[in-house]
């Protein structure tokens, strides 16, 4: 594979960007050919001067040098146009790759990275590297080209004031690499710093409720001032060294122009040189003079595209398994009994489930409990194939996981989650997303045995009402309820429930659970909850604990035998006695 050769991030953009390669190719040749255009019009000035006295000469010239000059416009404006399409497509290329690439990461990833980093990540990579691309072919491919052949005409003219030019360059070079070292370092520093504010800042606004009530405004700006005054200091420091660097380059640069317009001067005066050819080696040394003086600026550029590159196919570079399937995949079975056979997962050498075997049969009404941390939702996220198992194997009635894609395993499902998994547009979309040709007569059915239609029906714009980012503008009972919603008008003939009725009060989980019961007649449903109260209708119980399956059968087997269905039993049955004794409801 082209990412596994050891190349530069510049090389692996040109390489990754093959799609572009003519368009390239094209902005080359403009580019190649303008740089030698551009050296016309010093040889023909030094026509004008020489032949000063010869009128015919003179017009002749004058005439082709604005031409010259006319055609030398047209064909920059071309090629810095293609340049910039060639940078907006390229960017919208490495988003759309790098988009398409982390929607196929494992879930482990995202479970250890934060989602502001992985933006700050792709803004950062890919503006570095559109802006290198407008750079190169509107500025540093010109004045490479333009460099080249003006030395090679200062060295035909004159050999001595050639190779003083010539040599100009090395040391220009090693001086601005030096400098864009420095800068690089500098850079590091900057963008991590970069990631951990904005980060936070993303987190805080996620989380904007919880620093108003505990008052935690001024942690938040000291957390954030602290690395914007790091990052303050870095710049100073990089700017310092910067143009004190830059100083000493340009002084070298004075010194060698001033030694070479000495040396065409005293060989005008012994007749060596016409003052036509002195005109000449000073128009081509002002050519030379942008390159030269642009050289750290260049060397920045490359500089920043390498480092953005290389964070850019960090993540480009991460192995993934899965597929985007072009269309929505229907169920290979329509009722399938899951199996997990010895199953274990461990996570950052930390072990989550441990040789776990389980069959749940077709129709069946599972609840998964356990105390706090003990593997529930593991064990789900194994089974909607989120986490691949360490050991074992999980299988749709005799498939295997591993002889099915991710999106054939995932279509049997149809899942609430414990977070408020929405989007930031309208109900309609939240209810149907994942299958866009729902009917408005679903989308309503579903949001009524959710009990979620009264309080749509009651927003300005019904079920085309924006909720805000997350569902912002919903209670947390109304959020849970538009996720049951989606989950019920999903075809899939397995329904998991994550503690899918904990934002919901009493009675309306009541309802729901009723609700639940009639809609899911035909479906395998797999529920992990904590309040008994969800419990009640289900066939069996599987009680995990540690990562290990320790016990199941029916909640009245479990509840006759001592265990941890029992003891936590025990422990609401007590809560909800006190309760009532403490309002006189019972004796």
């Amino acid at each position: 594979m082209w990412h596994n050769r050891p190349m530069n991030g510049l090389g692996k953009i040109i390489q990754f960007s093959k799609p572009f390669h003519k368009l390239l190719v094209i902005i080359s040749l403009l580019i190649l050919f303008n740089a030698a255009i551009t050296l016309v019009t010093p040889f023909l000035t030094k026509n004008v001067i020489d032949n000063i006295h010869d009128p015919k000469i003179l017009a002749t010239n004058i005439i082709y040098i604005f031409l010259v000059s006319i055609f030398g416009v047209f064909i920059t404006s071309i090629s810095n146009k293609l340049g910039d399409t060639l940078s907006a497509k390229l960017t919208v290329y490495l988003t759309d790759q790098f988009y398409s690439h982390t929607l196929k990461l494992s879930q482990e990833y995202f479970d250890s990275k934060m989602s502001g980093k992985i933006a700050n990540q792709l803004k950062r990579g890919i503006l570095s590297i559109g802006e290198f691309v407008g750079a190169a072919t509107n500025f540093i491919l010109p004045s490479i080209m333009q460099t080249i052949f003006t030395i090679g005409a200062l060295t035909y003219q004159n050999r001595l004031i050639g190779l003083l030019a010539f040599i100009l360059f090395p040391i220009y070079i090693y001086i601005s690499h030096r400098s864009t070292k420095l800068w690089a370092k500098s850079e590091t520093k900057k963008n991590k710093l970069d990631d951990e504010y904005t980060s936070r800042i993303v987190e805080a606004l996620q989380n904007m409720k919880l620093i108003k009530v505990t008052s935690s405004q001024k942690d938040e700006m000291e957390y954030i001032d602290e690395r914007l005054s790091n990052y303050r200091q870095i710049y100073a420091k990089q700017s310092t060294q910067y143009h004190l660097i830059n100083t000493g380059r340009n002084i070298i640069l004075e010194g060698v122009m001033i030694v070479i317009i000495i040396i065409a001067l005293t060989q005008v005066t012994t007749g060596v040189l016409t003052l036509g050819a002195l005109v000449m080696i000073i128009q081509l040394l002002s050519l030379l003079r942008r390159p030269l003086f642009s050289m750290s600026f260049m060397l920045e550029r490359v500089q920043r595209a390498n480092t953005g590159a290389k964070e850019y196919f960090d993540i480009i570079n991460l192995p993934t398994n899965e597929t985007i399937a072009d269309s929505r995949i229907k169920p290979l079975y329509s009722n399938p009994t899951i199996n997990l056979k010895q199953v274990s997962f461990s996570l950052n050498q930390k072990s989550i489930i441990n040789n776990a075997s389980l069959t749940i049969k077709p129709g069946e009404n599972v609840a998964i409990i356990g105390p706090s941390g003990a593997g529930k939702t593991t064990l789900v996220n194994l089974m909607l194939r989120l986490y691949e198992p360490t050991k074992g194997y999980l299988s749709l009635d005799d498939k295997k996981y591993t002889d099915l894609t991710y999106q054939q395993t995932r279509s049997h499902f149809a899942y609430v989650f414990q977070d408020n998994e929405l989007f930031s547009t309208t109900v309609k979309e939240n209810v149907s997303y994942g299958q866009k040709s729902l009917s408005t007569k679903i989308i309503n059915e579903a949001l009524k045995n959710a009990h979620a239609y009264d309080f749509v029906m009651a927003m300005p714009d019904k079920i085309n009402s924006q909720i805000g980012e997350r569902g912002i503008k919903l209670s947390g009972g109304q959020k849970q309820r538009l996720q049951i919603a989606r989950a019920l008008a999903n075809p899939a003939p397995i329904l998991i429930l994550d503690e899918a009725t904990s934002s919901l009060d009493a009675k309306s989980e009541s309802l729901i659970q009723q609700a639940l019961l009639s809609a899911t007649k035909t479906k395998t449903v797999i529920i992990i909850a904590h309040r008994f109260s969800t419990l009640q209708n289900v066939d069996r119980i599987i009680v995990i604990d540690k990562g290990k399956i320790v016990d199941q059968g029916s909640p009245a087997t479990l509840a006759a035998k001592p265990g941890i269905f029992k003891e936590l039993l025990q422990y609401q049955i007590q809560g909800n006695q006190k309760l009532l004794a403490k309002y006189d409801i019972i004796e």
